[in-house]
């Protein structure tokens, strides 16, 4: 890997003494260590936020709040792999995390196979460190050591392991559901035949580490490449019926909390993004009952609580959920609002303008203190927020065509490449050219 020219935010080793020392300081890394690769995503390269590969793991940093960055040792890491605009870090207690791809590359240089061999990269190092470290009888939980594949099953059949902890939450408190809504045909609670297994893993990329606990494909031909999967890592969904599409995933660790409403499975993220899917991708429409809609959401709220309880010595500090509780009923858009809510939707209109709808760190940070400051809960800020587009009802193709047109506008103005794969991507969606204007402007006030 090479450093580009006249970068001043992005080294490959061969990094300036004084700035060198602002990452070591910033980010609390050792002596011991060489740094190998740093990329400054912060405001006026400040080395506050970022990522850092080292001799010892990768570090991050994606709050300018935080106190911590995080810190993953080698020998945590089984393998990265590339996928839906981020850098998936797989771990050997069989969670994940992702990273935005702008904590690697410029998005005005980003090319997917600069992508792809980064990510073959960081595996072949973490192979390596797996190669090298050997554990032994005192070293087997701590030291930094990868675990052998025997001491991997004994932790993930102790039931104190988080992952062991996520099954037994979904299996005792989804019973009452499975013996309602499952079948053998596109819906299954845990027990997963397992040739439908082996797809699944296949057509998702999940790892083998991961535990099956949910699948379910509404489609009138079902097939294990569409639908939505739940496992004891996170939650994938691939709506757009190709077989050339990777699946979307979010880890339990970034999700704040879940509810169902207007016939919609909403989830909360902890970076302040929401996502909506239709609830034809958790029920039968048939058999649909309000109660167990709210259920249903009440336990994926509870098992992204259990991994924010387990992460919390080891992620940086990020908004709270003291006041985010899964509710059964909301307030009508368009309603009257209170002095402090219309100030908070003003402020935020503004950001949402400024950067072609997307927020810098200092404008989440604003608004996060502006609504905490307002006493305005999370939940009621969502609202708020969604309130700006209400005549704009998406399909899930159509969300999907959107959250791509997000990320190629993060860093201003859309590329020809860009442009060229959202035109194909559109197609292949079968959204027409003018309701991809309409889309696309209505992230824009």
């Amino acid at each position: 890997m090479q450093q580009t020219a006249g970068s001043t935010e992005t080294f490959y080793s061969h990094i300036p003494d004084d700035v060198l020392k602002s990452i070591r300081d910033a980010f609390k890394i050792s002596a011991e260590e060489d740094v190998l690769f740093y990329r400054d995503t912060s405001s006026f390269n400040t080395a506050l936020n970022g990522l850092v590969i080292t001799t010892s793991g990768v570090y991050w940093n994606l709050n300018y709040i935080t106190k911590d960055p995080i810190h993953v040792e080698w020998s945590r890491i089984q393998h990265a792999v590339y996928k839906d605009l981020s850098i998936h870090l797989l771990f050997s207690d069989g969670l994940s995390h992702p990273l935005d791809i702008k904590l690697f590359f410029k998005k005005g240089k980003f090319e997917p196979e600069h992508a792809l061999h980064f990510a073959a990269v960081l595996t072949e190092i973490a192979e390596l460190c797996q190669q090298t470290k050997v554990p032994d009888a005192s070293n087997v939980n701590g030291g930094g050591y990868q675990r052998s594949q025997q001491e991997n099953s004994e932790v993930f059949a102790d039931p104190n392991s988080l992952k062991e902890q996520i099954r037994l939450l979904f299996v005792d408190k989804m019973d009452l559901l499975k013996r309602t809504h499952e079948n053998a045909f596109n819906t299954f609670y845990g027990e997963v035949p397992d040739d439908t297994i082996k797809s699944l893993k296949e057509g998702f990329a999940i790892s083998s580490e991961e535990d099956v606990l949910f699948f379910r494909n509404p489609a009138f031909l079902a097939s294990t490449l569409e639908g939505v999967l739940i496992t004891t890592s996170g939650v994938y969904w691939n709506l757009s019926y190709s077989e050339n599409n990777l699946a979307t995933c979010t880890t339990w660790d970034r999700i704040q909390a879940v509810e169902y409403r207007d016939s919609n499975m909403h989830f909360f993220f902890r970076d302040g993004f929401s996502y909506a899917l239709d609830i034809k991708y958790f029920f039968k429409k048939k058999k649909f009952n309000l109660d167990h809609a709210n259920h249903f959401a009440a336990v994926l709220t509870e098992i992204a609580n259990l991994c924010q309880q387990s992460v919390a010595n080891t992620r940086v500090d990020e908004p709270g959920v003291e006041d985010y509780t899964v509710a059964t009923s909301f307030p009508q858009q368009g309603g009257s609002m209170t002095t402090a809510e219309q100030e908070y939707l003003t402020e935020y209109k503004e950001c949402l303008a400024s950067n072609g709808g997307e927020f810098s760190d200092s404008e989440r940070r604003l608004l996060e203190r502006m609504r905490k400051s307002l006493g305005i809960s999370v939940k009621r800020a969502a609202e708020l927020e969604d309130s700006l587009t209400p005549a704009l009802q998406l399909t899930e193709a159509e969300s999907e065509y959107l959250e791509e047109y997000k990320q190629c506008a993060a860093e201003g103005n859309i590329t020809d490449s860009e442009r060229r794969l959202l035109d194909r991507m559109r197609k292949t969606l079968g959204i027409s050219d003018e309701r991809a204007v309409e889309i696309e402007s209505s992230i824009t006030i």
